[in-house]
């Protein structure tokens, strides 16, 4: 059966150490090229990088590790929410290289002070 991810895919360009939005076009182009190399993303993402439908995508880590080294001066942030409640989180790619980010839930201290009529 197999584990279902809605996915969402966002790029900046990193210059001098800034992370730079893209205009539209420029992102739609680099997130085309990687749907049309990789039929994986084509099926967990939208030419604009956003979920089209869960789906199982379990080499996305590598896909977007070898992808990530055709454009080395991009950051590539991928976000995903597993079927699963809590299930969130960011991995972030850059010229073949990569850090995963789980999210991490809180829950502010009781306060008195707070309670509502």
């Amino acid at each position: 059966m197999g584990y279902y991810t809605r996915y969402n895919l966002e790029i900046k360009l990193v210059k001098n150490n800034n992370l730079i939005d893209l205009d539209t076009l420029e992102a739609y182009k680099i997130i085309e090229d990687l749907r049309n190399n990789c039929t994986s993303a084509a099926y967990a993402i939208d030419d604009c990088g956003l979920n089209s439908e869960p789906t199982k995508w379990y080499e996305s880590t590598k896909n977007l590790k070898t992808f990530s080294k055709n454009y080395p001066s991009y950051l590539f942030i991928l976000s995903g929410e597993g079927e699963e409640a809590g299930d969130l989180w960011k991995a972030y790619f850059i010229n073949g290289k990569h850090q995963i980010a789980q999210a991490i839930i809180t829950y502010p201290e009781f306060d008195i002070n707070k309670l509502e009529v």
